[in-house]
């Protein structure tokens, strides 16, 4: 990562233009996530699962924070929990990020961390299967049993929903198909509040900033269309499962929405934000000047990213 981040940091002495209101630091940090995705693409697939597993921005919390291994409706999970006193009465399932292809709860453990420790709560990560080699409805399934499981073994605190990226399509339908189960009988609880971290809300997207945010964001829209592929590969369904920009969010909880507006996904969150509005969800919408593509990652370095994971924390109570 250290060679990234010079790179990178080569990049803005003969390149010094930058997005208006963004920061030296976040401009430094989006293009040294950018040069991974870069050589990302010339690489296999496992090559950039081991960086983004590996390179991790290191957070304070990680050292306030036990991790453990465990299983939940046959997933593995990472359960993160202060080293002190925490609430019982709440409980966080994350969903981790990475376009369906790469990512886990390693991958987010500093940032799993900040949520454990700034909230005082437990939060569980499954390692749900990614694509290609497990395609749709493979992570959504893993994800809802996984919250089928949390809400039938903590059925007595409440339960925070929460992701980014494609974690946070994965929230929004997993947060849905609990509430449908619960009204059913079927789940012993359903999702209280909604945390969504630059949501992937309709991966066929592919106009307004998913062009005009190209050199501010921190990959391209083709690493986007090639991680679609690969978890639909040739299913010609267009299910509210992946677009969930269409899928039934009146069942949505109290939910914030997170987004920079460097990002290449900030049209289509700011649409899902007013359809779910118009669905009569209540939605707290935080749009941070010049950020990019999951910001929050970047805590340790960057202002914004502290306030918006500190924003989260006062959400969730």
């Amino acid at each position: 990562m250290s060679r990234l981040v010079f790179k990178a940091a080569k990049s803005m002495w003969f390149s010094p233009l930058r997005m208006p209101g963004r920061s030296w630091s976040s401009e430094l940090c989006a293009r040294a996530v950018r040069e991974l995705f870069v050589a990302g693409n010339k690489r296999p697939l496992s090559w950039l699962r081991g960086q983004m597993n590996t390179s991790v921005v290191p957070h304070p919390s990680m050292l306030k924070t036990h991790f453990t291994q465990h299983s939940l409706a046959e997933v593995p999970v990472m359960m993160a929990a202060p080293k002190g006193p925490y609430f019982q009465s709440k409980i966080i399932l994350y969903l981790h990020g990475g376009g369906y292809v790469a990512g886990s709860p390693a991958s987010h453990r500093a940032l799993i961390a900040q949520l454990a420790i700034n909230s005082k709560c437990l939060v569980i990560a499954p390692d749900y299967r990614l694509a290609p080699e497990h395609t749709f409805p493979t992570p959504q399934d893993d994800c809802l049993a996984v919250a089928q499981a949390v809400a039938e073994i903590y059925s007595g605190a409440k339960l925070i929903v929460a992701g980014d990226s494609a974690g946070g399509a994965l929230a929004v339908t997993t947060a849905i198909d609990l509430a449908r189960l619960h009204e059913a009988g079927e789940a012993a609880n359903s999702a209280s509040k909604l945390v969504l971290i630059s949501p992937w809300v309709d991966p066929t997207d592919d106009a307004g900033t998913m062009q005009s945010n190209a050199s501010s964001d921190v990959f391209r829209a083709e690493f986007l269309q090639q991680s679609y592929q690969a978890l639909m590969q040739g299913d010609a369904r267009l299910s509210a499962r992946v677009k969930v920009l269409d899928a039934d969010l009146y069942r949505l909880p109290h939910t914030l929405i997170q987004c920079g507006t460097g990002e290449l996904l900030y049209d289509q969150i700011q649409a899902f934000n007013l359809a779910a509005q118009q669905a009569g969800v209540v939605v707290q919408l935080e749009n941070y000047t010049g950020q990019f593509h999951d910001f929050q990652m970047f805590s340790p370095l960057l202002a914004d990213a502290r306030r918006a994971m500190q924003s989260i924390a006062r959400f969730i109570g």
